[in-house]
């Protein structure tokens, strides 16, 4: 008597009570995989395209990155937080920590590039880079930043102060 199919809702689907749009079943002549859609051509629904997507096209879309990479942005993090409360040291009024910071942040720029670019194969350089690629920025960023700095002007004042946002002290 506990039988499913004498149950009086055994005939629905639950699916579709829960508002899930599953597409018609293929017929025997129809080509089996999932139908492409174009700006001419858009699916019935909203939510149908994503149903008749499949687990390896969702993969497909999903960030993977090389194991690689692991590794490499640890040692980065070590190395930068090492060289940063190193030149945090220094008495020279934290001049060479601004240089740090602002190393700190191109590097980060360029790991995103290189994530971005190569993430599932990176290179040998791509991963030196990221490991150690602080140590030659900072030797350049100095000469790149008074450049700049030149050019705009240098002060004491931090940003808010020179824009106005802040009162001087």
């Amino acid at each position: 008597m506990s039988d499913k199919s004498h149950h009086p809702d055994a005939s629905k689907p639950t699916n579709v009570d829960q508002g899930f749009n599953h597409p018609a079943p293929i017929s025997a002549g129809a080509p089996p995989g999932p139908q492409t859609y174009s700006r001419l051509n858009p699916p019935a629904e909203p939510g149908e395209l994503a149903i008749q997507m499949s687990k390896a096209q969702w993969q497909r879309r999903s960030f993977e990155f090389a194991p690689q990479y692991g590794p490499a942005f640890l040692t980065c993090l070590v190395v930068q937080v090492a060289l940063f409360f190193l030149t945090a040291l220094v008495l020279d009024g934290g001049q060479l920590n601004r240089f740090c910071f602002l190393t700190i942040t191109c590097q980060w720029i360029g790991n995103f590039v290189i994530l971005g670019r190569r993430p599932a194969s990176p290179t040998t350089m791509d991963l030196l880079f990221i490991r150690y690629g602080m140590v030659p920025l900072l030797f350049v960023t100095p000469f790149i930043a008074d450049g700049v700095w030149s050019v705009i002007g240098h002060s004491t004042l931090n940003g808010l102060q020179r824009w106005g946002v802040l009162p001087l002290k």
